[in-house]
């Protein structure tokens, strides 16, 4: 059950266009308080159909809903219109996520223990810190030893803490060349079959993005996120948060 207020300021705020998008999203670029609660409330109908699509019977809806708000609201403090792709695609992506983070740690059948999300905080930095000295990503060893943990205990940890996505890149534990941020992607394959990101959308995207940059500043991004396509390849490459935080 919706809360009342939250349905009669969905009444009170119809769809918006595309340019009145822009138009907020360039008010909130200075500061406009008023224009960013525009834009967050316009698309809350948004929000209430992603959380539909994820809720699980054992969990509240109205605690869902808010959940799923937050991803909303990180859209909007991101949302950059000048790079011309639609609010909506961009916040999805936001808001799944954040439903899906409430699902893994409220869901009894896949909440993960506290110990495990606390060694799983302790390997983020310790590859942050790591990838800051050497100036690569670490491999899964090179962690292991860092932090005194097997790699199994590693890779078991990044598994079950992990939910985002890799769209469509198949991930080889075989290989001795993968890198730990690439398992960390890869290891998140989705609980269920359904997809996170709209995949096209995203890389059309991530590829309107690039083509802004300079050949020097696109080939650092490329190499920085492991995006290996050729810019006239129309197959899929994943899409991380990371990603997502530089758009």
């Amino acid at each position: 059950m919706l809360d009342k207020q939250f349905i009669k300021t969905i009444k009170e705020n119809p769809l918006l266009t595309k340019m009145q998008e822009i138009d907020l999203a360039n008010k909130i670029k200075k500061g406009d308080k008023k224009a960013r609660q525009k834009l967050i409330e316009s698309n809350y109908r948004l929000v209430i159909s992603i959380a539909k699509k994820y809720h699980r019977d054992e969990l509240d809806f109205q605690d869902m809903i808010q959940e799923s708000s937050v991803g909303l609201i990180k859209a909007v403090d991101r949302f950059d219109p000048t790079l011309g792709y639609k609010f909506s695609t961009y916040a999805c992506w936001w808001i799944k996520q954040s439903a899906l983070q409430y699902v893994n740690e409220n869901s009894s059948n896949i909440k993960v223990p506290t110990h495990s999300r606390m060694l799983n905080s302790k390997i983020k930095n310790k590859i942050n810190e790591l990838e800051e000295r050497n100036g690569k990503q670490p491999t899964l060893e090179e962690v292991s030893s860092e932090l005194g943990e097997s790699v199994k205990k590693i890779k078991y940890t990044i598994h079950a803490n992990k939910k985002i996505a890799s769209l469509e890149k198949s991930f080889d534990e075989n290989s001795t060349n993968a890198t730990l941020l690439n398992k960390v992607e890869d290891a998140s394959l989705y609980s269920n079959p359904e997809k996170l990101v709209e995949s096209k959308e995203l890389n059309i995207i991530i590829r309107e993005s690039l083509q802004l940059l300079t050949p020097k500043e696109e080939k650092i991004i490329r190499l920085r996120f492991g995006i290996t396509e050729k810019p006239d390849d129309t197959n899929n490459f994943p899409v991380t948060e990371e990603m997502m935080e530089y758009l």
